[in-house]
């Protein structure tokens, strides 16, 4: 396996991370306009001391507050997807990467993740991916985005981020 890796590759890894970054960026926002439409500054300030997992959790509570079954069923299917697409991106970020040639097929990408814990040991998570593959996610997490900011300048009209 070599370790250097195709121009391609790292475009389409660094798409997923800028398109995860502005995915929960906008879910924050979501959640300040939620807390409170006239002052998302002031939202916000409270909003920027919350991990992804609490921003994600305070957004659905706030939405199970402010929007009818119909338009809270769509938020939940958004953040639902921006959950399983940000858990991807972490295990992007966080591996290792190489590149491997196999003997009959498309040269591959080999994503390793590596675990140890107390009780299993060390745990080696080890993915083959072409580029098609993490483009593809990219692109979900584009698809996404553009979802998240139709979905709230329909129910709130344009806010200023």
């Amino acid at each position: 396996m070599g370790h250097k890796l195709s121009p391609r590759l790292l475009q389409e890894i660094g798409r997923v991370t800028l398109f995860a970054t502005l995915v929960e960026q906008e879910i924050a926002l979501c959640a300040a306009v939620l807390l409170n439409k006239r002052s998302t500054s002031v939202a916000q300030v409270f909003l920027a001391q919350l991990n992804w997992r609490q921003s994600v959790d305070i957004a659905d509570a706030l939405g199970q507050r402010r929007f009818k079954v119909e338009e809270l069923s769509r938020f939940r299917d958004l953040l639902a997807r921006a959950e399983r697409l940000t858990e991807m991106r972490n295990k992007f970020v966080h591996s290792h990467w190489g590149w491997m040639e196999a003997r009959f097929s498309r040269v591959k990408a080999v994503r390793m993740k590596f675990y140890a814990k107390k009780k299993k040991g060390l745990k080696i998570d080890i993915e083959f991916m072409t580029i098609g593959d993490v483009k593809r996610i990219a692109d979900e997490l584009e698809s996404l985005l553009i979802d998240l900011q139709t979905f709230l300048e329909a129910k709130f009209g344009y806010v200023e981020p």
